[in-house]
């Protein structure tokens, strides 16, 4: 009778861990995929394989010197499966990409004169 037990309670188990939804654990940076999943309106733009997103209030409050051109836009996507390098979600194609003396975390867009910085979006 107690061999009967454990079986059943053993097919229960069995039967619960096989019908249950696993979760998928990304290791790495955020992709424009991910980021445009959470946030649809996202300003951000891919560069080197790294997603860099502006909007944050610290950003504004850095002290930055445009350093060398390091980029260019050649793509206008919201969808983020096909996000490659030189694609943005809201600068125009041929928008200059500059890195900064500073840090090497930031990027700076130059759009008609005005200088608009992105934060690399990192793991952590």
């Amino acid at each position: 009778m107690k061999i009967m037990h454990y079986t059943i309670l053993l097919f229960c188990l069995v039967f619960l861990f096989a019908c249950s939804e696993e979760e998928v654990v990304t290791i790495g940076n955020p992709t424009a995929e991910e980021i445009l999943l959470m946030e649809e309106d996202a300003d951000i733009l891919q560069h080197n394989g790294t997603v860099y997103q502006t909007g944050m209030d610290w950003l504004d409050e850095e002290d930055v010197t445009k350093k060398e051109k390091v980029g260019q836009i050649k793509k206008s996507s919201t969808d983020g499966i096909s996000f490659e390098d030189g694609t943005a979600t809201h600068l125009p194609v041929g928008t200059s990409i500059y890195s900064i003396n500073e840090n090497g975390s930031i990027l700076l867009a130059e759009v008609d004169g005005e200088l608009i910085r992105y934060a690399v979006l990192a793991e952590g």
